[in-house]
């Protein structure tokens, strides 16, 4: 069948087999014939396209004039081209080419397509970049039928339509060129548009703008002179005042920045790649037409180690960026080995805060589901997490956040259903045809050893000699770059012939070693011996890190120069994090360096003995820093290394260093605590504590690490409201025979304080506390001194004495300010807000609880900033605030929810209660305060119990149930007279006074707020209340609602 071939964009243009149709010399046929071929698919009623060309001649003479127009058509095409019956006529469009139906068919599929964003579309734009040109003008230009009302209408329609498309598409186009900063392309784009519509003035101040970032100043103010010209004549108009300002800018030199259309994706934290990316074309196309398709939400590349998935997916990252909102987060696994690790990873990465007593899990998939960014989420190294429960974490991860998407790379892959995998396998290696370009493998082999060897030329002779080394290497990226490192000091024939020598060792001596496997060793044993002992010595002795390192480290354990380190960089046996100065090492690479390292036992022992030693005296120095003021920056500066501490406090337990531990306790207790790690924290102490048991029976320096070991875990098992654990701790960590009364036995004294005081065994927790606050004054440790003070300020409070509360607290601040102890200072403060709040000083209160909130914020402590919420919140209903008050409570039972902290939403549940309460929604009321009840049962927490059955109390008077009333109030009074605080039996002789209001028992009630105001441990709310009411302010029946 002939090709026929019709341009109907611009000039109508027929050709059959590329020579020029004649014949069709009427209009009418013309017309005929484009009707046909937009719509190919139908078939037209013969009536309707004699109606349409012909409308004013009657139906027979219409019906014979389309004949005739048929039978000129078939002349000049060919009968193929023409599907005719008795009553229909259709076009064949079997190997026929029409830019229209092109130009539809290409515009449809960015229509239907499904991405996030069509601006940033790559498939989409490159769609539109092949449409484009076939758009030579509008449809038809200057073709009509005077005659024919009808097929004008039609016509003027289908014009219209494909000249906004085209608009659109020069625009989209113009915009994507000048966001790659393609500014020639950019401009092209834009004339085109202009030559559609020369009166675009928004156009026109775009190409000004593109030909001034070009550098093309005069060709810029030109631009604007022909704007002018231009809406002069068309428009009778003058360019606006944004044209004309810009026009002055650019005359004054002034720089201008791109407009962008679409905000920038905010930048991403990709590794900084020094060397280009070749070869994957098809996994590039295929990855970036899924990754930006929503119902792709994870993708994952498999293959073995060394075949580049790490490398593709950096580049599909830095590709597709901007299709995602907020970006791309990269997040490197190859060191994390536990859930725990993986979830960290991702939560640091993300910028969430993980805190509190809830599992980290919990903590992580609850913050998610309050995250509402758009992003690209890469999970790199994941295989090894499979085994600890990874995949399913990201199964949850997907369901949590909705709006994520996740590329992943593993050896294997993760078996979900919602996975969707793309098996990696070697570069394309084969010898290519004489005149075919050269291989994606070879490719890569002589740009890599052009880096080795600048004067390096591959010529045609050597293609096949760099065929064979891709061959041997099976295409594996890992291999052929460090094979073409090697080409600084061997001929390409050497670096063939001494890998095959290798692979054949290799071969005769593990026979039962896979291929891929052979290949790599081979290359690795080549690299290794190509090194200098010095490199040699330096590669094995780095392989001991985690997580990468410093050069200050390496230098420190292994011994290693800069200068040897750069040369290892530089044979691409280690990479360089330029921006943050870290090595690292391929984990193919560290695994046959680390078996290297094991073949030499002693060398081995004290590489990880010196590793160990490092890392303890690096968080022995930054202890102290950790509960100051810098503590942000200590963290930061820690948190890179924490594989490396880690890898140090499980090689001491191992060895059983009681000096490494003894350095490491302080420090990481130090860092979890301020992290809220407390159920890691306990997790990684518990096998020290076991070590230094056994070592305690017969080693009294082993008893003394074990005392310290102790006093820690117990503050993490009190952290996670585990008491009666923490007790039994510590009292272990006092028993131990012959040990000094020391800051360690300050410590447990210390912390059983604050065990007896979250049982609300407040005169205990005194007794407790004055005796560390002793031992740490004989011992000259302001630290402790500030810690023992403001546990008696707290102490003092719930005992009723304010004055003493204040007293405590402010010296506590004193101290804890001259020691640079930030924790203690903001505690102390704490203490200071609830005494402002008991006497009634709510602006001071406000202060002291707002100082709290900014400092826990600032370094992420999530319990801290929930608990300054509450009391901000109770200090708002206090000033009858209710709306700021429902909002600081909602706030905190928020964090509460995130972190899994019960006694923190029991507050926040309470505190709403009684905002509810204030408001009259008594329904909302009751269901708050016997929800907060429920968790203080759950908690033995006595007085927190006692303070929803009074809130429960009010809430049945509030309802005019008396009865109930009565029995929350009864079951509250019990609780209060088994407690030792002092300011909530005042609240309970208030609200009994209440019921006796409304029962009419005037004189019993006045009697009781007579003995309320002589309390000595009335707040100043209580206190304001019962005066009111014994001087008849307040009418009876409202009295409970006044004091919420």
């Amino acid at each position: 069948m002939s090709q026929l071939s019709l341009t109907l964009l611009g000039t109508l243009a027929i050709t059959l087999d590329g020579q020029p149709v004649a014949g069709i010399e009427s209009d009418k046929a013309r017309a005929l014939l484009v009707r046909l071929v937009l719509e190919p698919e139908r078939a037209f009623r013969r009536e309707a396209l004699s109606a349409l060309l012909w409308p004013e001649a009657a139906p027979a003479q219409a019906a014979q004039n389309l004949r005739q127009a048929l039978y000129s058509l078939r002349r000049a095409l060919g009968q193929a081209f023409l599907l005719t019956t008795p009553q229909t006529v259709q076009f064949n469009a079997a190997d026929v080419t029409v830019d229209a139906l092109t130009w539809r068919r290409l515009w449809s599929e960015t229509q239907t397509h499904r991405h996030r964003r069509r601006e940033t579309c790559r498939p989409c734009l490159e769609r539109l970049e092949q449409a484009v040109p076939l758009y030579r003008g509008d449809l038809l230009v200057g073709f009509a039928l005077k005659d024919s009302a009808e097929f004008d209408d039609w016509l003027t329609m289908e014009r219209e339509r494909l000249h906004v498309q085209a608009l659109e598409a020069f625009t989209l186009l113009a915009n994507a060129a000048e966001r790659r900063g393609d500014y020639p392309a950019a401009q092209e784009y834009v004339r085109r548009l202009l030559a559609l519509e020369p009166w675009q003035e928004v156009a026109h101040r775009h190409l000004m703008r593109l030909l001034a970032l070009d550098g093309r100043r005069a060709a810029a103010l030109e631009q604007f002179e022909v704007c002018w010209r231009v809406l002069a004549e068309e428009l009778g108009l003058e360019p606006t005042e944004e044209t004309r300002a810009l026009h002055a800018r650019i005359r004054a030199g002034e720089p201008l920045s791109a407009a962008m259309p679409l905000p920038p994706a905010p930048p991403t934290d990709l590794p900084l790649q020094l060397t280009s990316f070749i070869g994957r074309e098809r996994e590039v196309t295929l990855l970036s037409e899924r990754l930006g398709n929503p119902a792709y939400r994870l993708i994952t590349l498999t293959g073995p180690g060394g075949v580049g998935k790490t490398r593709l997916a950096l580049q599909l990252a830095a590709t597709l960026a901007e299709q995602f909102a907020d970006g791309v987060c990269w997040i490197s696994l190859s060191d994390a080995v536990t859930e725990s690790n993986l979830i960290l990873a991702i939560a640091d990465a993300l910028h969430l805060r993980l805190s509190g007593a809830q599992a980290l899990r919990a903590q992580l998939l609850q913050a998610l589901r309050h995250d509402r960014r758009d992003l690209l989420l890469v999970l790199d190294n994941f295989e090894q997490l499979l085994s600890v429960g990874g995949a399913t974490l990201v199964l949850d991860v997907l369901r949590a956040a909705p709006r994520f998407t996740l590329l992943v790379t593993s050896r294997e892959r993760l078996n979900l259903q919602a996975e969707s995998v793309l098996p990696l396998e070697g570069l394309g290696c084969d010898l290519p045809a004489p005149d075919a370009p050269p291989s994606e493998a070879a490719q890569l082999f002589v740009e890599r050893a052009g880096r080795a060897r600048m004067d390096l030329s591959v010529g045609a002779a050597d293609q096949a000699t760099v065929a064979e080394i891709c061959h041997l290497l099976e295409g594996s990226p890992l291999g052929i770059e460090l094979a073409a490192a090697w080409a600084g000091e061997m001929s390409l024939e050497g670096i063939a012939e001494a890998i095959t020598a290798t692979r054949d060792f290799l071969a005769s001596t593990s026979p039962d070693m896979p291929d891929r496997h052979r290949s790599l060793r081979a290359v690795f044993e080549g690299s290794w011996q190509l090194l200098s002992p010095e490199e040699q010595f330096a590669l094995m002795r780095v392989s001991i890190f985690r997580g990468g390192f410093q050069a200050e480290a390496v230098q420190h354990v292994a011994g290693v120069s800069a200068a040897t380190l750069s040369r290892l960089v530089r044979k691409s046996l280690l990479f360089l994090d330029e921006p943050c100065g870290r090595y690292g090492l391929h984990g193919d690479i560290r695994y046959y360096a680390a078996e290297k390292l094991a073949a030499q036992p002693s060398t081995a022992q004290e590489v990880a003995a010196r590793h160990a030693a490092y890392f303890a005296d690096l968080v022995k120095r930054r202890e102290q820093a950790l509960r100051g003021r810098a503590q942000q920056a200590v963290q930061a500066e820690l948190e890179p290394e924490w594989q490396n501490v880690l890898a140090a406090w499980q090689w001491a337990i191992a060895h059983g260093d009681e000096a490494l531990l003894t350095h490491l306790t302080h420090g990481l207790f130090a860092f979890c605590e301020a992290k809220s790690w407390f159920r890691e924290g306990a997790t990684l102490f518990q096998p020290a504590l076991e070590r230094m048991r056994e070592a305690a029976r017969a080693d009294l320096a082993a008893a003394r690490l074990l005392r310290r070991l102790l006093g820690r875990q117990a503050v993490f098992c009190r952290q996670l409201s585990q008491y009666a654990q923490a007790h039994h701790l510590i009292e272990e960590g006092l028993a131990l025979p012959g040990l000094p009364d020391d800051e360690e036995h300050a410590f447990l004294l210390y912390q059983k304080s604050w065990v007896d005081f979250l049982q609300a065994r407040y005169v205990q927790a005194r007794t407790w506390a004055e005796a560390s606050l002793e031992r740490y004054r004989a011992l000259g440790q302001p630290v402790g001194i500030g810690d023992s003070l403001y546990m008696l300020g707290w102490t003092a409070y719930e005992l009723g004495d304010f004055a003493a509360a204040e007293a405590l607290c402010l010296e506590a601040r004193a101290v804890c300010a001259q020691a640079d102890y930030a924790w203690g200072v903001q505690y102390a403060i704490y203490g200071l807000g609830l005494v402002r709040r008991a006497q009634g000083d709510y602006a001071a209160a406000r202060r002291c609880f707002e100082e709290n909130m900014t400092f826990c914020d600032a370094i992420g402590y999530l319990w801290g900033v929930a608990q300054a919420r509450i009391n901000l919140g109770l200090v708002a209903l206090a000033q009858d605030k209710v709306e700021d008050a429902e909002t600081h409570f909602q706030k905190s039972l928020l964090i509460g929810e995130q972190i899994g902290n019960e006694w923190v939403n029991a507050q926040s549940q309470k505190g709403l209660s009684a905002a509810a309460l204030a408001r009259r929604d008594l329904p909302t009321a009751l269901t708050l305060a016997e929800r907060s009840l429920a968790l203080y049962q759950a908690m033995q927490d006595r007085d927190g119990m006692a303070d929803s059955l009074l809130l429960l109390s009010q809430i049945a008077l509030a309802s005019g149930d008396l009865p109930a009333a009565h029995r929350a109030l009864t079951e509250a009074e019990g609780l209060i007279q088994a407690t030792e605080n002092g300011f909530r039996a005042a609240r309970a002789l208030v609200q009994r006074a209440d019921i006796l209001l409304r029962e009419g028992e005037t004189a019993q009630a006045r009697a009781l707020l007579e003995e309320t105001l002589r309390h000595p441990d009335c707040e100043a709310s209580i206190r304001a209340y019962a005066t009111a009411a014994l001087a008849h302010k307040i009418k009876g029946d409202c009295l409970c609602e006044s004091r919420t």
